[in-house]
């Protein structure tokens, strides 16, 4: 074959799935390291370190609904635009639970291992 592939599930590991893998990676990798300097930031007195862990979380916040906007129902065959917008809505709401549910996951575990590593 002239792209390399040698069959349909090469293809499809190629073109869909490591993208997608990638994708994922990078955001959970960030999301961490968000989590980290916001539990940081939160055991800290330094008002400065609390002020960058809020900037980077806001930042992050942005970063990851910009995945999310591309599902957006924006192009909707809804004709009434605030069908579209309360989606639109939703939608933004759903990302941010799952941000605060995940990133609370990760402050939660990250508290656990250092009260287990003091004792």
């Amino acid at each position: 074959m002239a792209d390399g592939y040698t069959n349909g599930f090469d293809r499809w590991m190629g073109e869909t799935f490591r993208p997608f893998a990638k994708v994922w990676f990078e955001v959970l990798r960030n999301l961490f390291v968000v989590a980290l300097l916001s539990y940081v930031a939160n055991k800290s007195t330094y008002s400065t370190l609390k002020l960058l862990s809020f900037f980077t979380t806001g930042l992050f916040w942005l970063y990851a609904i910009s995945y999310f906007t591309q599902m957006m129902p924006v192009k909707s065959n809804a004709t009434n635009v605030y069908v579209r917008g309360v989606m639109n809505i939703v939608i933004s709401a759903i990302c941010m639970f799952n941000f605060y549910s995940w990133s609370n996951i990760i402050f939660t575990s990250l508290d656990e291992v250092m009260k287990s590593q003091s004792h």
